[in-house]
């Protein structure tokens, strides 16, 4: 997601005078017929669609015509009032939208700017540009770094207006009236990977997400502060404590998000547990409560989410598993660990096959050595956690927020033709065998 800047900087968020002034203007149709850029909010409102406004540099711009192409082929626009907007006469519309392959969008003409000039969307000075006041041109990059810019920004819309950024490179800037998606649902969320992917994805434009935790009274004060967090972010957090070894849980995160936000759009199984243990040492109880946990845990929640994503509408949606490298290495004093982690990658292969058809996507990420409260106590040996470090290329251990991206990824239309993968993100410890 852009960060937001000064408020006189070209790509920054539109203020709320901009938006008022905005909808104080018209534009035109291919009849030259006003119509008021209010009613276009409104009709979106009525519909309980974001509003997306595109704009292009010119009616007859090859690269904004690709740059419309691919919007049209993105599912992240499923859901939303989308608008193309240029600064060429009525008459070049139809034309227009005809040569773009007639999407399922209002085309409209601005030819005095108005819009433009109350968005503020027209005084960047771009590398081929001219004049700050005109409509620039484009800058000289690729066409396919364009498009993946574009769609990267697009999926970490805002609670207000987005503008600038790559947007104007490919023709087009995007302007969001209110958030239309993501809902994201995230077990064991309270702390270390699960905290930094509900916060990533929030920061990433997710308007609602199910926090997971425990119960406990630890857990309950860091879902609280998540909470928090996530509101100061822009999105609304819901909380479902409980174990996850219990399926009415895995089945209660599925109900909220259903109740609270009417579907779910990307779920994250991350809850797990890793008592160190000696194989000799291992008791039944241990054994039994890491399964429980780690792998039966994650099937019945995987199995609640699959269900509502299959019976919503539009239907489909990504899932994740948090698994780990040791779904392909053993641990000395993880034998119970390891096999749980494996199960978890084995079935995002499986769900991918059978999920697939629901447009439902499948994948595992699988990281190395994270610091987290689960390993604490582990890495509290100097020596030892030395010998971890030097173990990696990167000459360091992993944090949190080294897992929240590739999580962010394989839940955005950027990896829109994955499922079935894992993800290896270790720092390349895994390759290196010195």
């Amino acid at each position: 997601m852009s960060t937001a800047t000064h408020a006189d900087s070209d790509d920054a968020l539109p203020t709320a005078a901009q938006l008022s002034a905005a909808k104080a203007t018209h534009v035109l149709d291919s009849h030259a017929t006003r119509i008021s850029v209010a009613s276009l909010f409104d009709d979106a409102q009525a519909q309980q669609l974001p509003l997306v406004l595109v704009f292009t540099r010119h009616f007859h711009c090859g690269m904004c015509k690709e740059f419309v192409r691919a919007l049209a082929e993105s599912s992240i626009l499923t859901r939303v009032e989308l608008v193309i907007v240029g600064p060429g006469e009525p008459a070049g519309v139809e034309t227009y939208k005809a040569s773009v392959g007639n999407p399922p969008f209002k085309f409209f003409a601005d030819p005095q700017l108005n819009l433009y000039h109350a968005l503020g969307v027209t005084r960047r000075n771009l590398e081929l540009g001219d004049a700050k006041e005109k409509v620039g041109a484009h800058h000289k990059v690729g066409l396919t770094h364009n498009v993946i810019s574009s769609v990267i920004d697009l999926v970490k819309s805002g609670t207000q207006a987005l503008k600038g950024g790559d947007f104007k490179q490919l023709g087009g800037e995007f302007v969001f009236s209110e958030k239309g998606e993501p809902v994201v649902a995230i077990t064991g969320a309270s702390r270390g990977i699960g905290r930094a992917c509900a916060l990533a994805c929030a920061a990433h434009g997710a308007t609602g997400v199910v926090v997971h935790y425990l119960g406990d009274t630890q857990t309950t004060a860091e879902a609280e502060s998540l909470q928090q967090e996530l509101a100061d972010l822009g999105a609304k957090a819901v909380l479902v404590a409980g174990d996850i070894s219990d399926a009415t849980v895995g089945q209660a995160i599925a109900d909220a998000a259903e109740r609270e936000f009417g579907r779910l759009d990307v779920f994250v199984s991350n809850a797990g547990i890793c008592p160190f243990m000696g194989f000799l040492e291992m008791e039944a109880s241990t054994w039994r409560k890491v399964q429980d946990v780690n792998l039966n845990g994650a099937f019945f929640a995987t199995q609640a989410a699959a269900r509502l994503m299959s019976k919503q509408s539009p239907r489909g949606g990504s899932i994740i598993a948090i698994a780990s490298i040791l779904a392909l290495v053993g641990g000395e004093f993880q034998s119970h660990y390891t096999p749980t982690k494996a199960g978890l990658k084995s079935m995002m292969e499986s769900a991918a096959i059978g999920l697939g058809p629901l447009g439902i996507r499948c994948n595992s990420v699988l990281p190395g050595t994270i610091e987290t409260a689960i390993n604490a106590d582990d890495l509290k040996d100097d020596a030892k956690r030395q010998r971890m470090v030097d173990r990696h290329p990167l000459r360091r251990l992993g944090r949190p927020d080294d897992i929240a991206g590739p999580v962010v990824f394989l839940a955005s239309d950027l990896a829109k033709f994955m499922t079935g993968s894992s993800v290896l993100v270790d720092g390349g410890c895994f390759v290196n065998l010195q």
